[in-house]
């Protein structure tokens, strides 16, 4: 008997079993040691006072512990060199049950495909990869379906454990029985996705949805699903590219699936949607009973849609005055251009500021398709008086006018009173590009905080000769930094030290358009 009182045997063949798996577990975390440092460690304690606990009573020998044979009793200080050892050496090999701990965190990390490919390892591997906790997280990504009853049956073997589903890179397979006659590739599409329904009932306790390309009629039909089933526990939904496969040539998706949204009103934090055709609110009967939905969503603090398309100023404003501005964190959204229209009326575009600006809790903004001009930019720099507490802002795709420079010198004024840790930014534009360079240079020279990340977004035309032209010349660079050209360190240094976060490649890229200039 060992001094654990386990079987020598039995402890051998563990301790070599769990050995040769702890090595692979290394291998595939080695970028997350902690959390095997850390899981080692509480395993050891536990086994330190399970060791001291398994013996004889300590009664009669207070602080020490008895282990019991059968032709001897012998007293273990549980100071003793010997004992130590013994712990050291068995603290995490032999607790055959601890290592599905470990498998529940190694598999976070792993696309659905590489789980199963686990399970081929060896029967010990599969025999836990097969327990029901496994399958808290499924990544769906470059995994082919080829039948969601299947599927569905597999889910609902971990229907009490699983919390999270992502869709995102599945692979588009049709079966035999799917791929009869010449389809197209909306067709083909459509065959795959019909069988989605079938894993609906299944999924009616998850926590997490996230989709990357999905048809329209799958989303439409979740949200009927919300309305009849009990989805109480979701909290996150996310779509990246919602798109319409019927044969119409309606290029925009249109949001009416959200009137459905609010069945879920009492769990729903993170709402994501997006598509990369657009996405519209088409008619009056529509806006009315989406805003309405979403007023309903009193615990949502994540909002993200970034491909609105045609919205009106007035839809906006109706959006911001229905979204929850108490609890709201992050807002993301898109088609902001229609905001600094010259021609729109002053009083509309008032009441969408107004709206916005309640939203006194937010810590990130992201605002995309942005327009500083002279007449209607000056709201945007009024806006930060109310959003104090923004830590991270985007402005995407920015167009600053030669009327307006004096504006968006007003604006990046404001923003250094305000808690920034990230400030994105984006533009296509000559003039705003030049404008946007010589204003951030002015605002990191002043700028004392080193923990502002500033990442600045480029986009420039190439033409027929396959040369780039930005409008940064070369004595702006010369008039700020002292430069060598033949030494590429020298020009990237202080560039690091202004910019703090910068792409060192992009830093080059400037250099070298810089110079053809």
């Amino acid at each position: 008997m060992t001094m654990n009182g386990h079987s020598g045997i039995k402890s051998d063949r563990l301790t070599t079993m769990n050995y040769n798996y702890l090595n692979s577990a290394q291998k595939l975390l080695h970028e997350n040691q902690a959390l095997l440092d850390e899981t080692a460690q509480q395993m050891a304690r536990t086994h330190y006072y399970s060791t001291l606990n398994n013996g004889g009573s300590s009664d009669l020998y207070p602080g020490k512990t008895m282990i019991t044979t059968a032709t001897s009793e012998k007293i273990i200080n549980p100071k003793s060199k010997w004992l130590k050892y013994q712990q050291k050496h068995y603290n995490f090999f032999n607790r055959f049950d601890s290592m599905l701990r470990i498998l529940v965190n190694l598999v976070e990390y792993l696309d659905f495909k590489d789980i199963l490919n686990l399970r081929l390892v060896n029967r010990h591997w599969s025999h836990l990869l097969s327990k029901s906790i496994i399958w808290k997280n499924l990544h769906l990504n470059g995994t082919p379906i080829l039948d969601w009853k299947k599927f569905a049956d597999t889910i609902h073997g971990s229907k009490f454990w699983l919390r999270s589903i992502d869709f995102t890179g599945i692979r588009i397979v049709l079966n035999q029985q799917q791929q009869s006659g010449n389809l197209t590739r909306n067709e083909k599409i459509n065959q795959f996705w019909n069988g989605f329904e079938q894993i609906l009932p299944e999924i009616s306790e998850i926590e997490s949805l996230r989709f990357g390309s999905v048809p329209l009629f799958i989303i439409e039909n979740l949200m009927n699903s919300f309305e009849k089933q009990s989805f109480s526990r979701i909290h996150t939904l996310i779509v990246s590219n919602i798109f319409d496969t019927t044969d119409s040539n309606q290029q925009f998706c249109t949001l009416k699936f959200l009137s459905k949204i609010s069945s879920i009103n009492q769990s729903l934090k993170t709402l994501k949607l997006n598509s990369n055709n657009g996405l519209i609110l088409s008619t009056n009967d529509q806006q009315s009973t989406v805003f309405s939905a979403l007023k309903q969503l009193t615990r949502l603090q994540t909002f993200e849609c970034l491909s609105l398309k045609n919205f009106s100023i007035d839809q906006f404003a109706q959006l911001f005055s229905n979204l929850n501005r108490i609890d709201l964190k992050q807002l993301s959204i898109g088609n902001c251009s229609t905001w600094f229209q010259p021609n729109e009326n002053e009083t509309k575009v008032d009441t969408l500021f107004e709206n916005l600006s309640k939203f006194s809790n937010l810590i990130t903004l992201r605002l995309r398709d942005v327009n500083i001009n002279s007449i209607h930019s000056s709201h945007l720099v009024n806006l930060f008086e109310y959003l104090i507490i923004v830590e991270n802002l985007s402005l995407e795709n920015l167009v600053i006018e030669k009327s307006a420079k004096q504006n968006w010198t007003s604006l990046l004024s404001m923003l250094k009173s305000l808690p920034l840790r990230y400030f994105h930014l984006s533009s296509y534009e000559s003039f705003s590009n030049r404008t946007i360079f010589e204003s951030l240079i002015q605002l990191l020279s002043s700028q004392k905080r080193k923990y502002l990340h500033i990442h600045w977004s480029i986009t420039v035309d190439i033409d027929d000769m396959g040369h780039c032209w930005v409008p940064l010349s070369l004595k702006s660079f010369n008039k700020h930094f002292e430069s060598n050209d033949n030494d590429e360190q020298d020009f990237v240094s202080p560039l690091v030290r202004k910019f703090w976060s910068i792409d060192i490649n992009k830093i080059l890229f400037c250099k070298y358009l810089a110079s053809n200039i």
